[in-house]
């Protein structure tokens, strides 16, 4: 947002109003449903293979994958 702001696109940070409630420190997360490695993996390999090589789609879906993990 700061760099929008910077750019122009944007007068102000329109998140600065928001309120949101934090999370308590008793949250766990639970491990069934977080991805291990192999998961990771094969997600990243299967994603490779969208769409055409000339798109470049596959590998931009690779990297926001291995972004989120």
């Amino acid at each position: 947002m700061e760099y929008a702001i910077e750019c122009g696109y944007l007068e102000e940070n329109p998140l600065a109003g928001v309120k949101r409630a934090g999370s308590t420190k008793g949250d766990v997360v639970d491990p069934r449903v977080l991805v291990n490695a192999v998961q990771g993996e094969q997600l990243l390999t299967a994603v490779s293979y969208v769409a055409s090589v000339h798109r470049n789609r596959g590998r931009r879906l690779v990297a926001f994958f291995a972004c989120q993990m």
